[in-house]
């Protein structure tokens, strides 16, 4: 199941406890030496995301095969696995929009590991007027390479790192009557109709845009599908370090306060957290 010990590598679940640990030190102090290790936590996700991602492709490529022998028998398997596919997608689209736009906020500029410069440095884009689209069409080379630079011996992948306020304006769901501040709500909401989707009945099955039935009947699966894609806060608000008040939304407790690194770790976090249900899905 997704995020259960016992499907998890040991590597894995080491970088998930670490996750956990720095998001609680949090709440005591914004060191140097958190901030850093978040870096690290982000970078063991990403890592390990790259790897999902591969391993997932090969399943998708014996559905295309079954299919192609047994079009009749093995079809319908293949079209559910690849709705699978394309609704989490589109929710890992999103969530590579906002994290350039967090960097963008943070930094103006951006850096992915292996792009250097004439000098064999980093390589530096500027993306303070670019939105991510634009960016993409200018360099699609770069969609799936890890956003990053090397300092001072580690990989990290935004210098303006202990900022709390950015991650909060650029996701806050406090003013709903702006155009301004669409992209939290819209994280939320994908993450609510993806939920939907995946956890749908036969008779309520409607919000699919591939029209294909997904319908999972494993009762853990979806308890633990519910769980991970759950938007809904605990009776008990929370209070963050330095935050003033208490969290009163899914998004206010994810990123209110939260300094930028800490921020885009949690949205790898969540990418890893989709790649993992998709795998739990498509092999079930």
């Amino acid at each position: 199941m997704s995020n259960a010990p016992s499907s998890l590598s040991p590597r894995q679940r080491m970088i998930n406890m670490m996750y956990l640990v720095l998001t609680a030190l949090l709440a005591l102090n914004v060191s140097k030496e958190v901030l850093n290790a978040f870096h690290s936590v982000n970078y063991g996700l990403k890592s390990t995301n790259e790897s999902t991602i591969v391993t997932n492709q090969q399943v998708y490529n014996q559905f295309e095969d079954i299919a192609l022998r047994n079009p009749e028998k093995n079809g319908p398997w293949k079209d559910r696995a690849f709705a699978v596919k394309s609704n989490i997608n589109d929710l890992q689209s999103l969530i590579k929009e906002i994290k350039f736009e967090l960097i963008k906020d943070a930094d103006q500029k951006i850096h992915f590991i292996g792009e250097v410069d004439a000098e064999n440095k980093s390589k530096e884009f500027e993306i303070k007027d670019v939105s991510y689209a634009d960016f993409i069409k200018q360099h699609p080379h770069l969609i799936n390479k890890k956003i990053g630079f090397e300092k001072d011996g580690k990989i990290k992948v935004v210098q303006n790192e202990k900022n709390t306020s950015i991650a909060w304006n650029l996701l806050r769901d406090d003013k709903p009557e702006s155009v301004e501040y669409v992209l939290g709500p819209k994280l939320k909401d994908n993450i609510d109709g993806l939920k939907a989707i995946l956890l749908s009945e036969k008779q309520d099955y409607n919000n699919n845009k591939d029209g294909v039935q997904i319908l999972l009947e494993d009762k853990s699966l979806r308890q633990e599908i519910a769980k991970i894609l759950s938007t809904k806060i605990s009776g008990v608000k929370s209070k963050k370090f330095g935050s003033g008040k208490a969290d009163s939304t899914w998004l206010a407790t994810k990123f209110r306060a939260m300094p930028v690194i800490a921020a885009f770790t949690m949205l790898t976090q969540l990418e890893s957290d989709l790649l993992k249900i998709e795998s739990d899905i498509i092999k079930h």
